[in-house]
């Protein structure tokens, strides 16, 4: 949040305390997930299917249920032609891609010097 009211502060000098902070609020509330009880989904609530056990085995889904989320509301508001939705869709889409060719290239890699036909390949050469 410190570093949404400084940018928007260095990017308006003249704007009042409120709408920095309010700028501050929302560019926090747009990217962080909340992880709070009341956020979670039904079935990740004590009390329902594996009743207080929910708790403990839906304990680190939500953060898998909050990037599904925010990449599904950027994809929406994208389409509906919002800029800053289409950006920061791209960026998730982007860094998807980049991971996906850094493990691919890495497994392939492993795969190489697992292999002693491999190892002899890129040794010899």
């Amino acid at each position: 949040a410190l570093a949404a009211y400084r940018l928007e502060k260095a990017r308006n000098p003249s704007a009042s305390q409120e709408a920095l902070i309010a700028k501050a609020v929302h560019a926090v509330d747009s990217t962080q997930l909340d992880y709070s009880a009341e956020n979670a989904a039904y079935f990740m609530k004590p009390g329902v299917g594996l009743g207080a056990l929910n708790k403990l085995v839906f304990q680190f889904r939500k953060y898998q249920q909050g990037m599904i989320y925010l990449m599904f509301r950027n994809a929406q508001q994208a389409f509906r032609g919002d800029k800053e939705a289409l950006a920061s869709f791209s960026y998730m889409m982007g860094m998807q891609v980049v991971m996906l060719i850094a493990s691919w290239r890495a497994a392939s890699f492993k795969n190489v010097l697992n292999s002693k036909v491999g190892l002899s390949s890129l040794v010899k050469d």
